[in-house]
């Protein structure tokens, strides 16, 4: 008798991984807000658009140094300690950003503070994700994951900018990421266990963060394929120019705060659909598209 394939119910009438998804999809929304907050905020205090990019930049950027820093850590303590932690130290970084006093260095040094973990708690939650789906659910929750992203952006960016426009003040976004933080590690606290990593023979829980981060980027490095594809998440940052760029282009239009957020939705829609579409070819294509499409 041929295996059922997992449909959506199954998956959440999981109440771990609604969890999971409830977290992800407010604290998104936050992100987005505050990355809208952070293009406005710079851009009305400078007036450069370089350095209204800069700083949008340093919320993408961090974590290429950082990912194979911290992310060996999410093997070495409970999953749910990890992401609750990271997500605290997030709040309360946020919260200061949200100081309108704050000088405009600090402000960039907080970015990238912030920014710096999030490698540590995607780790941290994608080992959860099969210990919480450990069946044919599993490929649905991450399909479900995906998808909430995607949709969480364009809904934060958009919403992040009509929520400035209204009240005139960039600083009520990032009060508001830094409580979507908050809520999030409440709900992972309560709502889903501890999911320890597996101990290795000799009783580690994983390995050290300096000898994962040596070992990743040498196996890294010494394979070209995945040289080259890490090299292709690596252009990431060129091609986020336009969500960069979209408070400087917003005022040279004459459009208002609010349309900010529509521009930057604009380019997260078109990413959207270009990944259902290529979902829709068959592996062997898509593997002979990758260059042409990059």
């Amino acid at each position: 008798m041929a295996e059922r394939t997992a449909r959506f119910r199954d998956v959440f009438a999981v109440g771990e991984f609604r969890i999971l998804w409830i977290a992800q999809l407010q604290s998104r929304i936050g992100d987005q807000f505050a990355r809208v907050a952070l293009a406005l905020l710079v851009f009305d205090r400078t007036s450069s658009p370089a350095l209204s990019a800069l700083v949008y930049a340093m919320t993408f950027l961090p974590p290429l140094v950082t990912a194979p820093l911290l992310a060996g850590l999410a093997d070495r303590y409970s999953r749910r300690a990890v992401m609750v932690v990271v997500d605290l130290l997030r709040a309360v970084l946020l919260a200061v950003m949200a100081i309108p006093a704050l000088p405009l260095p600090v402000v960039a040094a907080l970015v990238i503070a912030v920014t710096c973990p999030q490698p540590l708690f995607s780790a941290a939650r994608t080992s959860t994700l099969p210990r919480v789906l450990p069946d044919e659910r599993y490929p649905v929750g991450v399909s479900i994951m995906s998808s909430t992203d995607g949709i969480a952006q364009i809904l934060g960016f958009t919403l992040g900018g009509v929520v400035v426009g209204a009240s005139g003040s960039p600083h009520l976004a990032l009060a508001i990421n830094a409580g979507t933080f908050v809520l999030s590690a409440a709900l992972l606290h309560w709502g889903i266990g501890p999911h320890r990593p597996e101990r290795s023979p000799t009783g580690e829980a994983g390995p050290r963060a300096g000898r994962f981060a040596l070992a990743g980027i040498s196996l890294v490095a010494a394979d070209r394929r995945l040289m080259g594809l890490a090299s292709l998440i690596w252009l990431y940052g060129c091609f986020v120019v336009p969500e960069a760029l979209a408070a400087p282009y917003a005022e040279q239009i004459g459009a208002d705060q609010a349309a900010v957020g529509t521009l930057m939705a604009a380019d997260v829609v078109g990413t959207v659909i270009g990944a259902v579409l290529v979902a829709r070819l068959g592996p062997t294509l898509r593997g002979r598209l990758n260059v042409p499409l990059a």
